[in-house]
């Protein structure tokens, strides 16, 4: 075979594992976009992750007036959880939780690193008994 042909068929090759992983990443994101807005992970199927990070307002929750602004309600609706949701708009994007050299703590995610990635964090609202409430 010559040397045109071998690399014509390594081409070819390399385009179809790309073009395979392309549908795949796309495959994932559907997934996820679909998790996100599913309020049937809420126990009372009423809100979804999107309820809380509205992606229409900058991923946060807007859904307070006044003092409630202050924290999140519950998908039972009159539920309050601990703190507002934060922007889910530049999570994955946070290091995973740990001490930097110069001694400090960065990364995680919420404002205390309660989770340590993304991954961890995005288990937790359906689990909450009021977030979403799921047992």
């Amino acid at each position: 075979m010559s040397r045109h042909g071998v690399l014509s068929i390594a081409g070819l090759v390399f385009l179809i594992g790309v073009s395979a992983m392309q549908a795949h990443a796309a495959g994932l994101a559907d997934l996820g976009r679909q998790l996100y807005f599913d309020v049937n992970l809420s126990r009372n199927r009423t809100q979804s992750c999107a309820t809380c990070h509205a992606p229409e307002h900058g991923f946060v929750d807007t859904r307070g007036i006044g003092v409630l602004a202050a924290v999140s309600r519950g998908d039972d609706g009159h539920s309050v959880g601990d703190r507002n949701a934060p922007t889910a708009a530049y999570a994955r994007f946070s290091p995973a939780f740990h001490r930097a050299a110069d001694g400090r703590f960065v990364g995680g995610q919420f404002l205390d690193g309660r989770e340590p990635d993304l991954a961890g964090q995005a288990g937790g609202p359906p689990l909450n008994p009021i977030e979403m409430g799921m047992p």
